[in-house]
């Protein structure tokens, strides 16, 4: 997406058209590759916020490169950085570790992580 934004500093009426409208298609390919990728039956309600959103910026990438406008593009460009960054964030933190490490984790003793004996899986 920021090659797309180069594209507007281009001069040269090809030039523009051609740096936006490939790198914009590229990166709505990578959007829908990501939304296509989420399984929905397991993901729940997070997957269906995530369509959602990949949706969007499908939306706002194909408005962009239809009027050859960059807001589109930049906004897109921030939610997708904000992504990549949070995901960097859990993956460098581990699954045990909490988002905030002033949070602590449940008591074993409070019942908060108890299944209730009806909700266990039987053998």
């Amino acid at each position: 997406m920021e090659q797309a934004r180069q594209g507007f500093a281009k001069d040269d009426p090809k030039e523009f058209n051609e740096a936006i409208n490939n790198n914009v298609q590229r990166a709505s390919a990578i959007i829908n590759e990501l939304s296509q990728s989420l399984n929905m039956s397991a993901g729940g309600t997070f997957a269906a916020r995530m369509r959602s959103l990949y949706d969007y910026f499908d939306r706002l990438l194909h408005e962009s490169n239809m009027t050859k406008t960059e807001p589109g593009i930049n906004e897109v460009l921030k939610h997708v950085t904000v992504l990549r960054d949070s995901w960097a964030e859990m993956l460098q933190r581990g699954p045990d570790q909490p988002a905030d490490s002033s949070e602590a984790a449940p008591s074993r003793a409070s019942g908060q992580d108890r299944v209730p004996a009806a909700d266990q899986a039987r053998p």
